[in-house]
């Protein structure tokens, strides 16, 4: 699930235990610029991207960015990204860190037909499967790409190993070593 606002709406300084009480710069830019800001995988792991396309990754729980910003100065009470982030998960339009999906987004909508039946709205269960889909594939992903990392690494340490004529090659060597 991901969020595309031009503003976050609601108050996060006074209720939030990431962001600092007072309002700076960092405050009002993370509620004022455009982001797209959506659950990686379970542990707090978020993308934010931002008005200049760059994608960055903040850990919500570390309350860590890889922004420059961020790297560069590790600003008290983070980046704009990490408040970011914050601000949705408080104001629920992006999953929570444990991947839960917010209250806002299980309130099943009711309605009342005309012999005050009540049905539950069939868009809320497609919604909801579709982002539950959404997540798994993204997690998936992350794990296809760790074990192609893996894999490559092994063929690095193997022709790292041929190449060097002061060691014998033996890729059971190898393969203990990882």
């Amino acid at each position: 699930m991901s969020s595309h606002s031009t503003a976050a709406t609601g108050d996060a300084s006074a209720s939030s235990p990431t962001l600092p009480q007072s309002t700076d710069r960092r405050d009002e830019r993370a509620r004022n610029e455009t982001m797209d800001v959506a659950l990686l995988k379970q542990g707090g792991i978020y993308s934010v991207t931002g008005e200049s396309g760059e994608t960055y990754t903040v850990d919500l729980i570390d309350e860590t960015c890889t922004c420059p910003d961020y790297q560069d100065r590790d600003p008290e009470g983070g980046c704009k990204h990490v408040r970011r982030v914050a601000i949705e998960v408080e104001e629920e339009t992006v999953p929570r860190p444990d991947g839960k999906l917010p209250t806002s987004a299980l309130t099943t909508s009711i309605q009342e037909d005309d012999d005050n039946d009540v049905r539950e709205d069939a868009d809320y269960q497609q919604a909801e499967a579709a982002i539950i889909d959404a997540i798994q594939d993204r997690e998936e992903g992350i794990a296809r790409l760790q074990s192609e990392i893996e894999a490559l690494e092994f063929v690095t340490d193997t022709l790292e190993a041929i190449r060097n004529p002061d060691e014998d090659f033996s890729l059971d060597t190898i393969r203990d070593q990882r």
